[in-house]
């Protein structure tokens, strides 16, 4: 999957822009391969008071539920580590929400195998 972000960049507000190109491979936890993905479609977010423009293919209610969270989750960061700098937050969000992904794969691996077990 390939994530493209368009930050709002510059001294007060200004126009300026820096894209970052993020190149992710995503492990699905549903193997199906056959179906069609979606078309990339462009997405405004506003993400710790930046804006952002992310291109991918999910559902624009998928990228308003992550960016919602991500607030959310910056937030709580901020509120706990007030001192700590926007990379580091950035950091620890990145390693928490990758945490959570290998949790969640993991588990998804038992009951698959569970489910196999049972048949």
């Amino acid at each position: 999957m390939l994530i493209v972000i368009h930050l709002a960049a510059g001294p007060n507000g200004s126009a300026a822009k820096l894209s970052l190109k993020i190149f992710l491979e995503v492990a699905l936890l549903d193997d199906s391969k056959d179906e069609q993905q979606p078309s990339r479609r462009r997405f405004k977010a506003v993400i710790d008071g930046k804006s952002y423009t992310i291109v991918g293919n999910r559902s624009e209610a998928h990228m308003r539920a992550v960016t919602s969270l991500m607030n959310q989750q910056l937030a709580q960061l901020k509120k706990l580590a007030p001192d700590m700098s926007k990379e580091e937050t950035a950091i620890l969000l990145a390693f928490n929400a990758i945490s959570d992904q290998l949790e969640t794969t993991a588990r998804y691996d038992h009951e698959s195998n569970a489910d196999q077990h049972a048949e």
